[in-house]
């Protein structure tokens, strides 16, 4: 196989990594915190803050989230109170960060008239952004935050709006399977 079709089968890979790049989520809480009787919630705030971002700022992507969060909290139980207070408030922040991916790809290496050596080297570098969804519940009498998870993946470009609500929810549902903290 020559050096170029090396690099092509490296980048072929590359790319089938980061199609298949999954989500990250993680947890923290408040260990004094009491989830066995929380049963409703509310929004904390019916806007999201506005970042300066047009990507982070897009009503659309902000429907989404909201969207997959009260359909989570349905399916575990959870619902808004019709009157009173809830037993705890949602909140919710997303954020996307650059990041750099370099890989070296060697070619050649081999012997060559009783010595090993390496014929050539290319590096491919990759500028690629990851989405961070951070989800805090928070408690409404004191205004502490007893829950937080964060759901981090790659972002990927999607075709329509049923993939990027799909994506969303797959994200959301991973988050909040690790919620009431046990």
């Amino acid at each position: 196989m020559g050096s170029i079709g090396r690099v092509t089968l490296a980048l072929a890979s590359a790319l089938a990594l980061a199609a298949c790049s999954s989500v990250s989520v993680k947890q923290d809480w408040d260990p004094t915190a009491r989830f066995d009787g929380l049963k409703t919630w509310e929004w904390q705030s019916s806007t999201p803050v506005v970042t300066g971002n047009t990507r982070l700022d897009d009503p659309l992507l902000h429907g989404r989230i909201q969207s997959a969060l009260e359909k989570s909290l349905a399916a575990k139980g959870y619902s808004k109170p019709t009157s009173g207070n809830p037993d705890f408030y949602v909140a919710y922040h997303v954020a996307l960060q650059q990041k750099l991916d370099a890989r070296t790809i060697y070619t050649g290496y081999g012997p060559y008239r009783g010595w090993y050596g390496v014929g050539g080297a290319q590096t491919v570098v990759e500028s690629y952004d990851v989405g961070t969804l951070l989800v805090d519940f928070i408690n409404p009498q004191t205004n502490n935050v007893i829950w937080r998870g964060t759901a981090q993946s790659r972002i990927q470009e999607l075709k329509n709006p049923e993939e990027r609500q799909a994506r969303i929810q797959d994200a959301v549902d991973r988050l909040l399977k690790q919620f009431p903290p046990g």
